[in-house]
């Protein structure tokens, strides 16, 4: 807080700077590797110097001083002084000619101001402009002299006054998709007003070049706080530990590329760490993986906070210094302004659901500059709309999940870039990455990535693929890795992901498919399995090795491809052999070898935590489960449990104690003794229910029991007509047909007679489905009973696990018994068009008679397991494991080695 006043409407940031210098004159403000301290007093004499240089080369307030410089100390007096008299354009001296030209036009340049020692292609760009040419010569010795400006223009007419708040300060162009972006000037006023946690006391470091427009951001905003400085041409991990020592850093912040730097040598200087000031340290430009930061955070004793800014508003969000409660994943809390999160058809959504993050505040630029069509794109109702998708929590923490214009579009699944190259920076032997679209001849987009390695690393795409397919779901996964020196950036820094592929010359038709060749040619059984893999994905070739889920493989093709294989080689599979045998090859010898497979299925067997169990929904598979073991993390372990009776040599179960206590010791094989963490989804929350009593009844302790979008039919009640069609709405095939019924002047009441009629036939075929749901389970019960007894196959027709669960929610979730521990029910937001009762927490209330959470979901039934809703699915999954592991009474070994060993059961 500054101990001074500030007048919001009149007060620039250069007046806000020199009060400082009043207050501590001799403070330093500026330092750097190379020169001598640079003190408030000394910075606002230089600025003002600069200032009155500026006027006798003919250029004052209002004018657009284009600065093309090396960077360092000098840099920063330049742009300083200019923005106290005139307005700032920073230009990156590595533009060609013809981006030159067009910044300069864009911009608005009317001076530029170059170093004398410099030849660039900007000197002849302004003299075709008719730009004039302003030389910068090196500073003085004296405590009072700046760079030295030569030249401008003779006889023009300028404004010599100090600027006020109402000036535009710079002019920021954003890297945009195109060639030109959008001009966005930003006024004084803008970032006077601005959330700071720097004070006097603190000293910052900037690594960059300050032309980049966060760098510039950075440095006003340390210097408007009476902070000390330190600038840096780029960030060099030797030089940050000197800067920490000598110059007592208390922070600096970094994107995951000079995060791993420091991690990878915090090793070599734990005497440093120990001396140094540091209060945190600031995750910015990308997302930072949650190991990165715990390790960081490990080491240095101190909190990484991440934060959120774009070059139209500043900061929007941060996290938190302790006191204050920050949340790993978020990127924190409205710093002076208002957030909220809008859908694209306009609606404000609540805490929990997706959508883009709109902004405003005093911060909040008014326009982009001479482009009323992207004017009228970014600003709606007064909030302006940044283009990221998000949601916050019920705290009003942001977390950020893509970017919508960066968005690849993989045959209709959504692939945010950030979130694929937070995983490749997780790698070790991977400096810095970036993932880009390229062009898919059925698809779209198919997804690639651009890698720079760390030095000494031969990191190969194989590896990075394996790696990659352990966090995050198949389709996200890069088809294509390209190995590059530098990504380039745009004049922003910034990576322009759609033009990438052009400048690295990537096209979609030669990207490979991954997968080694095994060098030999197919077997029989391996060429029809290639066969039906290659029309199930629409394939013009698969290989042996090609892995299902990299293929672009979710639960639908997986459920496609066993029936295809069912129906060629008489084998019934469960979709979930894709997670053991994925690959062509795998396949066939798990057909030959004919072997029956158990109920356990390790979706994600390794970690430190204890294991969760989630029973299967009514169709039997846990291939639906992929994604929401991904979500969960790398430490917690994760199996699903699937039906028995896929291979009909093994009857199904059509008793819900039974197949509860076929499944509890199975589990426990795994995880001889509690606490346990279970769950199931739909019809598999009741067979959890089942488990965790049989479990309690034995002696052991269940820590966590979710019930994932589950039904309990005890004592539900069907809903009335009327309240069932204001549910679901009017069908638009029907309401057609009444328009119609209306044109040709029929009576309206034709019209709802035929949907009476319509709507009680709906309703009949559903009362006939449970009627022949009822038959069908009076007649197999002793069938199935019949067969299990003599321990022989089942007929084709009657072995159908996915039959057999249905009939068996019917007959065994009517008559679940109560349940004296604690239970959470995860419920989506949107039902479904059941005629029964919508109030499904009333009805699990009589069957859960200890503590009964409800925790809310976003999307529907089905939703609820997929992209994007599945995240929301595992945070809070996530969240509920964690405070069960703190209530459990019983130590659970940290070691999964041992269960590793053993960790299926067929």
């Amino acid at each position: 807080m500054q101990p001074f006043p500030v007048d919001l409407e009149k007060d620039s940031m250069c007046d806000v700077i020199r009060r400082w210098a009043d207050v501590q004159p001799d403070a330093p403000a500026i330092l750097s590797k190379s020169s001598a301290p640079i003190t408030y007093g000394t910075l606002v004499a230089r600025m003002d110097q600069i200032r009155r240089s500026l006027n006798d080369c003919g250029f004052g307030r209002g004018d657009r001083i284009a600065i093309l410089h090396s960077g360092g100390v000098d840099m920063a007096f330049l742009m300083m002084g200019i923005m106290g008299g005139a307005t700032t354009v920073p230009i990156n001296p590595k533009l060609t000619e013809k981006e030159l030209a067009i910044s300069f036009s864009q911009r608005g340049v009317q001076a530029l101001v170059v170093e004398a020692s410099i030849e660039t292609p900007a000197r002849s760009v302004a003299r075709q402009q008719g730009i004039p040419i302003i030389e910068a010569a090196p500073a003085g010795s004296g405590d009072e002299q700046g760079p030295i400006l030569s030249g401008g223009a003779e006889d023009r007419p300028f404004d010599s006054s100090p600027a006020t708040a109402d000036d535009y300060y710079v002019i920021h162009v954003t890297s945009g998709t195109t060639e030109r972006g959008k001009v966005v000037p930003v006024r004084h006023r803008h970032r006077v007003v601005r959330t700071t946690r720097s004070g006097p006391d603190d000293c910052a470091l900037i690594a960059g070049p300050l032309y980049y427009g966060s760098r510039l951001s950075s440095l006003v905003s340390y210097l408007l706080s009476g902070a000390r400085v330190v600038l840096a041409g780029s960030f060099d991990a030797n030089d940050f530990w000197h800067f920490l020592t000598a110059f007592g850093l208390t922070q600096f912040s970094g994107n995951p590329t000079v995060l791993k730097s420091v991690l990878r040598q915090a090793g070599d200087h734990a005497s440093d760490i120990a001396q140094s000031r540091l209060r945190y340290i600031g995750a910015s430009g990308a997302k930072v993986e949650r190991e990165i930061a715990d390790e960081i955070e490990a080491i240095f004793g101190i909190p990484v906070l991440e934060s959120y800014s774009v070059t139209e508003t500043g900061r929007i969000v941060s996290n938190p210094l302790p006191p204050g409660r920050a949340k790993r994943g978020t990127v924190g809390l409205p710093a002076d302004c208002e957030i909220r999160i809008r859908s694209l058809d306009g609606a404000f959504l609540g805490a929990g659901e997706y959508g883009e993050v709109v902004v405003r505040g005093p911060q909040v630029f008014e326009g982009y500059e001479n482009d009323d069509q992207a004017n009228a794109d970014a600003f709606a109702d007064g909030w302006f709309r940044t283009g990221d998708e998000g949601f916050l929590d019920e705290d009003g923490y942001l977390t950020l999940t893509g970017r919508f214009k960066e968005m690849i579009n993989r045959g209709g699944e959504k692939v945010f870039p950030a979130e694929v190259d937070a995983a490749l920076m997780s790698h070790a032997g991977v400096h810095e990455a970036a993932t880009f679209p390229i062009p898919h001849p059925t698809l779209g987009e198919e997804v690639a990535a651009a890698v720079v390695q760390e030095p000494g690393s031969a990191v190969t795409d194989q590896e990075l693929t394996r790696f990659l397919m352990e966090r995050l779901v198949g389709f996200k996964v890069p088809r294509r890795f390209v190995f590059v020196d530098t990504i380039p950036k745009s004049d922003a820094g910034k990576v322009q992901r759609y033009t990438l592929a052009e400048v690295l010359g990537v096209g979609g038709d030669d990207a490979p498919i991954h997968g080694p060749d095994p060098g030999r040619d197919p077997s029989p059984l391996e060429a029809r399995l290639q066969e039906i893999w290659m029309r199930v994905f629409k394939l013009d070739h698969v290989g042996l090795n090609d892995n299902f889920f990299l293929l672009g493989g979710d639960s639908l093709q997986a459920v496609e491809l066993f029936l295809e294989i069912e129906k060629t080689f008489g084998r019934r599979l469960p979709a979930a052999c894709v997670f053991e045998a994925g690959t062509v090859a795998e396949m066939a010898a798990l057909i030959e070898g004919g072997e029956a497979r158990g109920c356990m299925v390790p979706i994600q067997p390794e970690g430190t935590q204890p294991p969760f169990f989630c029973v299967h929904n009514s169709a039997g598979g846990v291939v639906g489960f992929h994604e929401l073991a991904k979500c969960l993390g790398t430490e917690q372990p994760f199996y699903g449990i699937q039906s028995v009776g896929w291979d009909r040599n093994v009857v199904p179960f059509l008793d819900s104690t039974e197949m509860a206590a076929h499944y509890v010791a199975e589990m426990r094989k795994i995880q001889p003794h509690g606490p346990y963490y279970l769950g199931g989804y739909f019809f598999g929350g009741g067979i959890a229910v089942y488990m965790a009593d049989m479990l309690r009844e034995a002696g052991e302790e269940v820590a966590l029991l979710a019930i994932i979008e589950s039904t309990s039919l005890a004592g539900r009640r069907w809903v009335t007509f009327g309240q069932w069609l204001e549910r679901i709405g009017w069908p638009p095939g029907p309401a057609r047909i009444v328009r119609w019924l209306e044109r040709i002047g029929a009576p309206r009441g034709l019209g709802l007679s035929w949907l009476a009629l319509r709507y009680a036939g709906i309703r009949t075929h559903f009362a006939w489905r449970g009627f022949r749901d009822r038959a069908l389970c009076f007649v197999l019960v002793p069938v199935h009973q019949f067969y299990r007894a003599r321990g022989i196959s089942l007929p084709p027709l009657l072995a159908r696990p996915d039959r057999c669960n249905r009939m068996m929610m019917r007959r065994g979730h009517r008559h679940m018994p109560s349940y004296a521990g604690d239970a959470v029910y995860f419920r989506a937001a949107t039902s479904t068009g059941s005629m029964r009762h919508a109030d499904a927490v009333s009805t699990w209330s009589r069957i859960i008679t200890g503590r009964f959470d409800t925790v809310p979901l976003e999307g529907t039934h089905q939703e609820v397991m997929r992209e994007p809703h599945v995240k929301l699915l595992g945070e809070k999954l996530v969240s509920e494991l964690a405070r069960a592991r703190k209530k459990v009474t019983n130590v659970y070994p940290r070691s999964m080695s041992a269960l590793g060993q053993k960790r299926t059961s067929g």
